[in-house]
C-alpha cells in the first residue's frame, strides 16, 4: 500500500509539471507558468530514491512527449520510438542527477539549472522539439534580451534557476511552519505530574497493623 501511494504521487508530480509546461508553450498569457512549471517534478525527485527518481523523469518525458509531439511525426513510427526513447533516458538521468546532487551536496539550485541544459539542446537538435522553457522571438522583454545576448540556452537556465529558488523558499517555509507547531514549554514552567500509585500494588508492610480502639478510662 505504501509503495502504491508512492508511485501514485511520482505520477502526480511528473504529469502536474508536464501540464503546467505544456500550458507555457500552448498558451502565450500562461507563460510565467513556466517559472514553476518543474516544482513539483523537483520536489518529488529530491525526496524519492534513485530509482524512483529516474522513474520520475521517465513519467515527465512520457507525458510532455504525448503533448508535444506533432501529429505528423506518427507518419514514422521508427523515428517516433527513437525520440520518445531518447526523451525517457535523458529525462531519467536527469532525475537521477538532482536525487544524486541533493544526496550529496544539498539542492543546489545553480547545479540543477546547468544539467538542465544538455536536455535543452538534445530537444531542439534531435528530438525536433521546441525548448521546453522558450521565449517566442517576436516577443520582447527582460528573458529575451538575455538570451540575445548569451544565447538562447541562458532563458532555460534562469527558468530553471528560478524554479528552484521557489522550491527553496517553498522548502523553507514548510520548516518554519512544522517548528511552529511544537511549543516546548520551559523548564520552570513546567509542571510535575501528579504521583499516582496502585494500591494493590503495594507490599503488606505498607499497611497499618489492625489495632483496636484507645480504652476509655472511666
Amino acid at each position: 500500500m505504501i509503495h502504491r501511494v508512492r508511485w501514485t504521487e511520482a505520477f502526480l508530480c511528473a504529469g502536474s509539471s508536464a501540464l503546467l509546461i505544456s500550458a507555457a508553450h500552448l498558451y502565450p498569457e500562461l507563460r510565467f507558468v513556466s517559472l514553476f512549471a518543474l516544482v513539483p517534478f523537483l520536489w518529488r525527485a529530491i525526496r524519492a530514491s534513485l530509482i524512483e527518481s529516474m522513474v520520475l523523469g521517465g513519467l515527465l518525458a512520457l507525458s510532455y512527449a504525448f503533448i508535444a509531439i506533432r501529429p505528423e511525426s506518427w507518419a514514422s513510427p521508427g523515428t517516433l520510438i527513437l525520440t520518445v526513447v531518447g526523451l525517457v533516458v535523458l529525462f531519467a538521468l536527469y532525475g537521477a542527477a538532482v536525487n544524486r546532487i541533493k544526496t550529496r551536496i544539498g539542492f543546489n539550485a545553480i547545479f540543477i539549472a546547468a544539467l538542465w541544459l544538455p536536455l535543452e539542446y538534445f530537444l531542439s537538435e534531435y528530438a525536433n522539439l521546441e525548448y521546453l522553457f522558450a521565449i517566442a522571438t517576436d516577443e520582447s522583454g527582460f528573458l529575451l534580451r538575455i538570451g540575445s545576448l548569451f544565447g538562447m540556452l541562458t532563458i532555460p537556465f534562469v527558468v530553471v534557476l528560478i524554479n528552484s529558488l521557489i522550491l527553496i523558499v517553498l522548502r523553507q517555509l514548510v520548516r518554519v511552519l512544522r517548528s511552529c507547531d511544537t511549543h516546548p514549554i520551559p523548564e520552570k514552567k513546567r509542571t510535575s505530574p501528579p504521583f499516582k500509585e496502585i494500591a494493590y500494588e503495594r507490599r503488606w508492610y505498607c499497611y497499618p497493623d489492625v489495632r483496636a480502639p484507645p480504652r476509655v478510662a472511666h
